[in-house]
């Protein structure tokens, strides 16, 4: 399993925030009409590492790496599913890695979109192709590093405000 390398208890904690907050949202929405939209626009590769010290009784002092669940495999363990998963990835190495998690969820492969492509430009793309009086989505912007400057355009065109739920997490609210 390829991961990425960074993290901290704040990612742990705020990752924990989204899954329970998926969780709410797809109970709560499960029996309207909408199509329920999952997208991650900064999806990275599924997984993050948590360098943590000490292997254990027999290696107390070696360096391990804890691999923890990103926010796509988290999102994609939610029940009730999603109609559709949409991963936005700028790297191609990163999207390749995403694409694999279809074998890992098989249920859930043909839901799963992967969008190698800046965020701005793919947030754009998907508000335009989108029948927002048809679906809803939970939208999670999380950059490592990058700039979303068109996010008050895109929150516009799916005529809806966004939620901040601290530490960069923003979700669009239905």
């Amino acid at each position: 399993m390829k991961v990425q390398r960074f993290g901290s208890a704040h990612t742990e904690k705020k990752l924990d925030l989204v899954a329970r907050y998926l969780e709410r949202y797809a109970t709560a929405l499960k029996n309207q009409r909408f199509e329920r939209i999952y997208v991650d626009a900064f999806a990275g590769t599924g997984s993050w590492t948590k360098r943590a010290k000490g292997g254990g009784p027999l290696f107390p002092l070696l360096d391990v790496d804890d691999i923890k669940e990103g926010s796509a495999r988290r999102a994609l363990r939610v029940e009730p599913p999603f109609d559709r998963y949409i991963f936005i990835e700028k790297s191609r190495r990163k999207s390749s890695v995403l694409r694999d998690l279809g074998r890992e969820f098989p249920v859930r492969a043909k839901r799963m979109e992967i969008i190698t492509k800046d965020a701005n430009e793919a947030l754009q793309d998907l508000s335009q192709r989108t029948d927002w009086r048809k679906s809803r989505a939970v939208v999670f912007l999380d950059p490592f590093g990058d700039v979303l400057p068109d996010l008050p355009s895109f929150m516009g065109r799916i005529r809806s405000g966004y939620a901040p739920l601290g530490g960069g997490l923003q979700t669009r609210t239905a």
